[in-house]
Order: C-alpha cells, then structure tokens, then sequence
C-alpha cells in the first residue's frame, strides 16, 4: 500500500508521520510545502485505489482533491465554525461571540500553539473566557480514542492559563490512565460531530467537573508515542480494507 498524506505546508508533524510509516515498511508520500497546480497534478496521478489518502489540517480547495477518498475530507471549516458546530450538536464547549467583552478571549479563525492569545492579534472572533483547572488532549481516530494525555507545566515560569508548548506547557501521556471515559466519548463525539475521521480533541475541565471542547485539531503535533498511534491505526485501517 500507499499512503499519500496532503500537507501543502511545512509540517514536522505530517513529516515524523511519513518517516514512521516508511520505518513501518510503508510507502509514503507527503504534499510538497508549496505546491504548485501541476505539482497537484503529480501528486494525484500516484493515487491507485488501494491507497491511502490523508488530509493532515489544510482545507481542499482544489476541486480535484475534494473527490479523491481522503480521511478528513471535510474540515470542519475554521476554529469559530468549529465552535459553532459543535454547540449545533450539543457539545459542551465555549460560547461564541463577534464582540468583545471583559470576559471574553479574542480569537483568530486559524489560530496556532495560541499566538493570537499571546499576541493579542486574535480579533475574529470571540468566546466565552471559561476557568479550566486542568485541560487534556484525546486522539480519535475512526471513532476510537488511541492516545491522550493530560497537559502539564513543562517550565516553572509557564502561562497561568493558556497551555501551549510555547507558553512553557507539554502533554504527558503517561498521564492517560487519568482521563475519565466520559471525556474520550466526549471527544469521539466532537470529531463525528465535525465530520472528521480523526483529530486530536483539546477538552477543558472546570472546578465542578464539568468538561468542555475547546478545539479540535486536524494537524495536531506528533511525537514518540503519538506518532506510534497514528501509524498503528493506518497500517490496521489499510489491513482492515484489503482484507
């Protein structure tokens, strides 16, 4: 088999993701940062039908691509869509607003690692400012959770709130044992409900108990045991399609 996974950016993710499946003994393709139309043209013209196809984040603006059987084919639109999708379907996450307010947070639509929060830059949109205690990431692939862990402070210095690698956060997934199954089934939920085959899902926790997506992540960041996990789910998806 295949697999061809359509990154037209640079991605350390999507590349650790191709080196492990090569290292797997799989055949692997990633789009070329900047990619031109025949350079689209190229990267189609491998596809065969037993191949697989993933869609690591971007939207499909080409009308070629979009017919191609791609796992995420649909992307959930921007992080507001994705907000406003979800309250839509009944999943607890934070209000959306187009104004801002002392209690709201201002928002990018392509928001990444909270620059916008951290910047200040972030005027698309705004949500409801929620007091999580502690906040985990689920991955949910094909309706399963495969990996998740509980976010961290890395740095003794690290953001009082907002939990990124860049604000001196990590995600310790030797913590998974601690994540309630009612937070993975709230994860699978707000990847179904987003039309997706998989994402990492970023789920808040307040005081009460009460959990929230916060976002979901259609190009999350990979490394060690995440990466494993991913890799061991499209070798079994392929195996599971070929019989």
């Amino acid at each position: 088999m295949t697999v061809h996974i359509w990154c037209p950016r640079a991605s350390e993710s999507a590349i650790k993701l191709r080196d492990a499946l090569h290292a797997a003994g799989v055949s692997c393709f990633k789009s070329a940062a900047h990619i031109s139309k025949r350079g689209i043209l190229r990267f189609i013209n491998r596809v065969r039908p037993e191949d697989l196809w993933l869609n690591w984040g971007p939207g499909l603006d080409n009308d070629v691509l979009s017919i191609i059987p791609m796992l995420n084919n649909k992307t959930g639109g921007n992080k507001q869509d994705q907000l406003i999708t979800l309250a839509q379907h009944g999943i607890p996450c934070p209000e959306v607003f187009d104004t801002p307010a002392a209690d709201r947070i201002g928002r990018s639509f392509k928001h990444q690692c909270a620059s916008d929060l951290l910047h200040g830059t972030g005027k698309d949109y705004y949500t409801q400012k929620l007091p999580f205690v502690y906040e985990c990431r689920i991955h949910i692939f094909q309706g399963k959770s495969i990996h998740a862990g509980v976010k961290v402070r890395r740095e003794s210095d690290a953001h009082s709130w907002i939990r990124s690698s860049v604000t001196g956060w990590k995600i310790d997934y030797s913590k998974s044992h601690t994540i309630l199954k009612d937070r993975r089934i709230l994860a699978a939920k707000a990847v179904s409900a987003l039309g997706l085959d998989f994402g990492a899902v970023d789920i808040g926790i307040v005081a009460s108990g009460k959990a929230a997506v916060i976002e979901v992540n259609t190009a999350p960041g990979l490394e060690g045991s995440t990466v494993d996990a991913y890799v061991k789910q499209i070798i079994k998806l392929h195996n599971e399609r070929t019989g």
